[in-house]
């Protein structure tokens, strides 16, 4: 289950927007991303792989398998990286996806206009003509048609574990003490970036469907 984070994170964010995002869009979180936790890897065929990350390069990384054995997955067949509801990577732009994407606090969008303007803020509303985002100064709408890019800017995974714990530091306020959990609360080093959207390449908005093997 995802964590929803305070509002320091989303603040942070907000004025200091790439204090803790990876420096690439995509690919780059997969290196930076813990890997003790499962992530489901779909093709552009639509078959999917379910497994630990064992290591990355720059167009290619390797999975390993829930049953044993590893398997390589090239860079240019992988449509989308999640992991439960966060999404690690996408190798598509759709505007679909930034509709369902369902924002938490804390979390928040990066918008590049077509005009070179650069929006960060929370995603108040979207549709298939417009996008409204809040700024610290109020909200803005900008049409579709004037947007270059879309970025959703999230938390990054926990390990199994460390996600536990991050649930009983509501009641167990100490646990904010771990070095693993502490800086998810103030946003340090847990920002993450993914871009679904880039008007510059084709617009792919087909559900992504897992099909089943044989």
């Amino acid at each position: 289950m995802k964590i929803p984070f305070g509002s320091v994170t989303f603040i942070l964010m907000m004025v200091f927007p790439g204090l803790s995002a990876t420096k690439d869009d995509g690919w780059e979180n997969l290196s930076h991303v813990t890997w003790q936790r499962s992530y489901t890897f779909v093709a552009r065929d639509l078959h999917c792989v379910t497994g630990e990350i064992v290591s990355v390069s720059a167009d290619s990384l390797s999975v390993k398998l829930p049953k044993g054995g590893v398997t390589k997955l090239d860079r240019a067949d992988i449509l989308r990286v999640t992991s439960d509801s966060y999404y690690i990577y996408s190798g598509r732009s759709s505007w679909s996806d930034v509709m369902g994407y369902k924002t938490y606090p804390g979390e928040g969008v990066r918008i590049q206009t077509k005009k070179g303007e650069t929006h960060h803020g929370k995603l108040l509303g979207i549709s298939d003509s417009d996008i409204t985002v809040w700024q610290t100064d109020g909200s803005i709408k900008i049409a579709k048609g004037d947007v270059s890019k879309i970025d959703i800017v999230s938390g990054k995974p926990l390990t199994y574990s460390d996600e536990y714990w991050l649930q009983e530091c509501f009641y167990l306020p100490v646990c904010v003490l771990d070095v693993h959990l502490w800086p998810r609360w103030v946003g340090i080093g847990r920002m993450m970036r993914v871009r679904l959207y880039n008007s510059s390449v084709p617009e792919d908005n087909r559900p992504l469907t897992c099909k089943a093997d044989g």
